[in-house]
């Protein structure tokens, strides 16, 4: 059982039994809706050439029994009629998920973490960018952060000079096989730099040479540059392989459906700007990032939604709601906003707008620098 509100989930050989609230005493609804979905997901393991499978989704049963208990109001002519718009939302929301089955939809990309799948025409492909390289040279710079903070914690007791020898043992093993390891020969030469610092802030430690934050920062700060080309480095293979199979993907679709399919892409909570999957969907669909929502179109972000059911189910809604958002308001966006600005505006008071103007007028003086991608040739941002 889980405690939700306002939206239901499907998730893969599972029954969900829907209970609303949140907190303590939360009331079990007396006929839970039951949502019942199985998926034939492709193993990670499988071989990453492109596979033409059909779409093994059994019809997923749909018995919604909701109770008036279940949301806001509980009581009154209001908690009937509300129940029953739930009901016929996600009934609507079933109805795309069949299309999908069908192969009648829209076609849908994914991306979730090295997976990229594709839902088109009643069938899933499913390609895995290699991410080694990626993973590799993030590792070597989690190394010198990993000597950083064991260096702090030496001050307060908690690592021993034992624990710093062999740390310092291990980076001098690595430096001398780095290419062993993954790393690319155009990188060698800046990993050995990170790992060189690495050491040496281990040497001073056990030497008892000063290492205080501002002591070790001078010589942190020196591996920049190494750093910010190890990001390079590793950004240019996740988007040559991802490039790949994105081209792969849209030649198997028709001419309107590369102008209509739609991206949701797997991002951690809180992720940091400029994901790089999502930037990459980002140009090549010609869209904003913008923040929350705001901006979302044909490319969305999935915070901590890791599966792919989840992230189709988000693809569905969105969908749906833009749809209801251009029948309402004229706006396929407005229903990604929480409220109108332009109905804030009309109710501003005087105090208002002298905060408003003063903040626009430090924005203008000090501008955004709009997130952008080395590797990419192009970013209309």
């Amino acid at each position: 059982e889980m405690c939700i509100r306002d939206r239901y989930k499907v998730y893969a050989g599972q029954e969900v039994r829907l209970t609303m609230g949140c907190g303590e005493g939360i009331q079990d609804c007396a006929n839970p809706g039951v949502l019942r979905a199985e998926f034939c997901e492709v193993p990670e393991d499988r071989a990453p050439s492109l596979v033409d499978q059909t779409l093994k989704v059994q019809d997923a049963k749909v018995d919604m029994h909701l109770s008036s208990t279940i949301f806001e109001p509980m009581e009154g002519r209001l908690a009937g009629l509300n129940a029953n718009f739930h009901f016929h939302y996600e009934s609507l929301v079933k109805a795309e998920f069949d299309k999908i089955k069908a192969g009648t939809g829209y076609p849908i990309i994914l991306s979730i973490g090295s997976r990229v799948i594709l839902h088109h025409n009643g069938k899933r492909y499913m390609n895995s960018v290699d991410l080694k390289t990626y993973h590799a040279l993030k590792a070597i710079d989690h190394i010198i952060l990993g000597v950083y903070i064991a260096l702090l914690g030496c001050a307060s007791g908690t690592v021993s000079d034992d624990k710093i020898r062999e740390t310092a043992a291990s980076i001098d093993d690595l430096s001398e096989n780095l290419v062993e390891e993954g790393i690319p020969e155009n990188a060698v030469a800046g990993c050995r730099h990170v790992l060189a610092v690495a050491k040496q802030l281990c040497a001073n430690r056990l030497e008892h040479l000063c290492t205080s934050r501002e002591t070790m920062s001078k010589e942190l700060m020196s591996l920049r540059d190494a750093i910010e080309q190890h990001i390079v480095i590793a950004q240019a293979a996740v988007l040559s392989g991802l490039h790949e199979i994105h081209a792969m993907y849209e030649a198997l679709m028709s001419e309107e459906e590369r102008e209509s399919y739609y991206v949701a892409v797997a991002v951690a909570h809180q992720a940091r700007s400029g994901d790089i999957s999502k930037s990459y969907f980002l140009a090549m669909l010609n869209e904003q990032e913008g923040p929350g929502a705001s901006q979302e179109h044909r490319v969305l972000a999935g915070e901590g939604v890791w599966d792919e059911h989840g992230l189709l189910d988000m693809v569905v809604r969105h969908c749906i709601d833009r749809s209801v958002g251009v029948a309402f308001f004229g706006d396929a966006r407005r229903m990604q906003k929480a409220v109108s600005y332009t109905h804030l505006r009309a109710h501003e008071t005087p105090e208002h707008l002298v905060c408003r103007l003063l903040l626009e007028k430090k924005k203008k003086n000090n501008p955004e620098i709009p997130y952008t991608l080395r590797t990419l040739t192009t970013l209309r941002v």
